[in-house]
């Protein structure tokens, strides 16, 4: 007998719970566990799927009603919005850096492009 969950395949967070408790289990020697992360395909079953079989607009409601990342976003909101500043933050810094920085010289130009033997 192997124990299961069923987990919002939607929801970051629940399947991180669901899988760190299975992994806890498997290293204390309590064997494997099933893990069934409900889910929504968006996409088509193949590239190119035209899709024929269900409403466009129903997928696409129920994407936008259930995104992971919209749903990761909205619960961990403060968190991302310190990491995006600290990328904004450095990305400013290096372009004032290179604004400032004096161009290379001429020679070496070509520096870094090929490997030198």
């Amino acid at each position: 007998h192997v124990p299961g969950v069923i987990v919002d395949g939607q929801d970051v967070f629940a399947v991180y719970e669901a899988a760190k408790e299975a992994v806890a289990r498997a290293r204390a020697g309590e064997g494997p566990t099933f893990i069934e992360a409900k889910t929504y395909r968006i996409e088509g079953h193949f590239v190119g799927d035209p899709e024929l079989y269900r409403d466009h607009a129903e997928t696409q409601k129920i994407y936008h009603d259930t995104d992971p990342l919209k749903m990761f976003r909205a619960k961990a909101a403060e968190e991302c919005d310190a990491i995006d500043a600290k990328c904004e933050q450095k990305i400013k810094d290096a372009k004032e850096y290179a604004m400032q920085s004096e161009y290379a010289d001429a020679s070496e130009y070509m520096k870094y492009v090929y490997v030198d033997d």
